[in-house]
């Protein structure tokens, strides 16, 4: 015997918190950092770190280290690992800024 499927009921209380949840996310999607905030110093510190020398040389020794990986695993797959860690490290924080700070792409 086969029974009819309902679907779930949608609440107010549930759709009230999704509201006042996207209300938030929106205030912060437009959040700016200001000059005289005291973490914009180590804001720059961190995007410096990331995409200066430390970076290259962590996502150097990150894909040399997928393709010991790989070869030691006899599996090409692995590499991947140490070029996706690569490239989070080379483009996460600029993608993370523009998404949070910039274009409000956080909706």
């Amino acid at each position: 015997m086969q029974t009819e499927t309902s679907k779930p009921q949608v609440k107010m209380v549930d759709k009230t918190l999704a509201f006042i949840t996207l209300l938030f996310a929106s205030t912060l999607a437009m959040a700016a950092v200001a000059n005289d905030d005291p973490f914009a110093d180590f804001l720059v510190t961190i995007e410096s770190w990331a995409q200066g020398a430390l970076g290259v040389g962590v996502s150097i020794a990150a894909v040399l280290f997928g393709a010991i990986r790989a070869v030691g695993n006899n599996n090409p797959m692995t590499a991947l690992g140490g070029i996706a860690l690569a490239a989070f490290i080379h483009w996460g924080p600029t993608v993370i800024r523009d998404i949070i700070l910039v274009s409000g792409a956080i909706i």
